[in-house]
């Protein structure tokens, strides 16, 4: 692999607990699209689209198709991205997850399994991407 590349490999998981975060990011795009559509004011880092997302997404669908047809009890999608894209990544992440926890509808406030999978991948994004400047952990 490229050196100026990392993977990022999710922590193993349910596939249903994937597909539940994915749930989720899919309706914090709808609920920040109908925000800026009405005028609200939002942050330029929520909206950025980061291609690494769109990766992980179709990553998570991918490994989830697979393990219903294998019965695999967890997948670890994988995603390959520059240093750079992962530090990207996870500010995207952070503030999406600020913006969904101050905003006014209790469908963005993700369950504990879910929360918990956002953060663990926002922990991997972070440790990738300071390894590779230097400042590991």
């Amino acid at each position: 692999m490229d050196r100026s590349l990392a993977e990022l490999r999710g922590p193993a998981q349910a596939p249903a607990t994937y597909l539940a975060w994915a749930s989720w990011w899919h309706l914090v795009d709808l609920k920040l699209g109908e925000a800026v559509e009405s005028g609200t004011s939002v942050d330029v880092h929520v909206l950025d689209p980061s291609r690494f997302w769109e990766r992980m997404l179709a990553a998570v669908s991918h490994d989830a198709s697979r393990a219903m047809l294998t019965r695999d009890r967890t997948i670890e999608p994988a995603v390959t991205a520059s240093h750079g894209e992962l530090a990207d990544a996870a500010r995207v992440a952070r503030s999406r997850v600020t913006w969904a926890r101050r905003a006014d509808d209790p469908r963005l406030r993700p369950d504990a399994s879910v929360t918990r999978l956002m953060q663990a991948l926002i922990t991997a994004l972070d440790t990738s991407s300071e390894s590779r400047l230097g400042f590991a952990r």
